[in-house]
């Protein structure tokens, strides 16, 4: 769990005044958000939180979660677009486009779709 933040501050330790509060758009259906909710008190949300606490970097943790639906479970060639249009409205939040954005994702559940997609 910690691997991004510790590969980041490896590489480049004298940025660590940079970091704000992680993205983490897991995929879970806003529809089971009452039972699937990333809450403060969530395994993940603890947990990188105190991957940030034990890297120096107070603070830092999941911020914004932007959920999915139970039609990209069912319709997995969904998951790209949904994906991408989650990028979408964190986008339109930031009015004054003042924030850089990195995407990490993998081979799996339509990442590179969704990375293309963003950079077009």
């Amino acid at each position: 769990m910690y691997e991004p933040l510790e590969t980041f501050l490896y590489q480049a330790p004298s940025l660590k005044f940079l970091f704000l509060p992680s993205l983490k758009t897991k995929h879970r259906a806003r529809e089971f958000k009452f039972a699937l909710e990333l809450k403060p008190s969530h395994k993940v949300c603890r947990t990188y939180a105190a991957a940030g606490v034990d890297n120096g970097v107070d603070g830092w943790g999941v911020g914004t979660v932007l959920y999915g639906s139970v039609k990209e479970w069912v319709c997995q060639g969904r998951k790209g677009l949904r994906k991408f249009r989650n990028f979408e409205a964190l986008r339109r939040e930031d009015r004054f486009d003042l924030t850089d954005y990195v995407f990490v994702g993998d081979t799996g559940e339509l990442d590179v779709q969704a990375g293309e997609s963003m950079i077009r």
